[in-house]
């Protein structure tokens, strides 16, 4: 394991995941939303389709239990989200699946992976906290149905969960190889959804639209590329820490693009996020 690599690689990624959650914005006003995700995940298989023809290794039984697991978590986690935020505060949505998901990759890396709990991983654990709740505690908002809170928790576990696959048979195949079956898994749940389930109507292409969708297909495929390379080369509670980058550059991403200014609160808890992540690395580089 190369812990610099990996560092890297899941900062990559959490900058690829928050640019990902900028793009919807724009493309739900040309597209509805599983219709957009339908064809924005098609359009990364067709990307990787003559890589993973070239790459494919046959799946072990020893590793087709995490195959199966890192399928289903990893497209279920994206379902859970979106049925959460269409109900959810955002701000509430968002500390809840942060929160859940980097307790889910600590807890999941000791139980499968018997990863140890340094004290530089819970200083770190617990700093990520002091950050989070410092971002978001002035916006939290717990009103009418629980379930939005639930299909949340839920997201944040299976993203846990894929994140613990990853790292535990990610080095067997090839990059390629994972994510198609993210992909796949994720277009056809999505085609589903959008057509059978809320009847979406076909509509909304323009050159602008597919445009986006296009970009939109190239960053998340660099985004789940740069997730599994990440954790490849680091452990997951590390990992699950360092994927925390995601908020000050999402914070970021809203200021360039919609001229949302950053609040102090935010500007803190990022600073101490930052903090939290680099000290599992730099502690172990020693």
């Amino acid at each position: 394991m190369n812990r610099t690599k990996g560092f890297i690689f899941l900062t990559s990624a959490a900058f690829f995941f928050a640019f990902s959650g900028i793009l919807p914005r724009v493309l739900n006003n040309y597209l509805p939303p599983f219709l957009s995700n339908t064809i924005r995940t098609f359009m990364v298989c067709l990307i990787i389709l003559p890589i993973v023809f070239k790459r494919w290794k046959s799946i072990t039984k020893q590793d087709l239990p995490w195959i199966v697991a890192y399928t289903i978590a990893s497209s279920m986690s994206f379902l859970f989200f979106y049925l959460s935020m269409t109900q959810i505060v955002v701000t509430t949505g968002l500390f809840i699946f942060y929160s859940i998901s980097t307790i889910a990759g600590y807890i999941l890396a000791k139980l499968f992976l018997n990863e140890k709990l340094t004290m530089p991983k819970i200083v770190s654990l617990l700093l990520s906290f002091v950050g989070i709740l410092i971002i978001y505690q002035n916006s939290l908002v717990f009103s009418g149905s629980l379930f939005p809170v639930y299909f949340m928790v839920a997201s944040g576990f299976l993203y846990g969960v894929t994140n613990l696959c990853i790292r535990k048979i990610g080095s067997n195949y090839p990059v390629s190889q994972l994510n198609i079956l993210y992909f796949a898994t994720g277009s056809l749940i999505s085609l589903v959804l959008s057509q059978i389930v809320f009847r979406e109507a076909i509509s909304g292409f323009t050159p602008i639209s597919i445009l986006f969708l296009i970009i939109f297909a190239i960053v998340n495929l660099l985004a789940t590329i740069s997730l599994i390379n990440g954790f490849k080369n680091i452990d997951a509670q590390s990992g699950s820490i360092i994927l925390l980058s995601e908020i000050p550059f999402g914070s970021i991403m809203a200021f360039l693009f919609f001229s949302q200014i950053p609040t102090i609160p935010v500007l803190i808890g990022g600073a101490v996020i930052l903090v939290s992540q680099l000290i599992p690395v730099l502690v172990k580089s020693r």
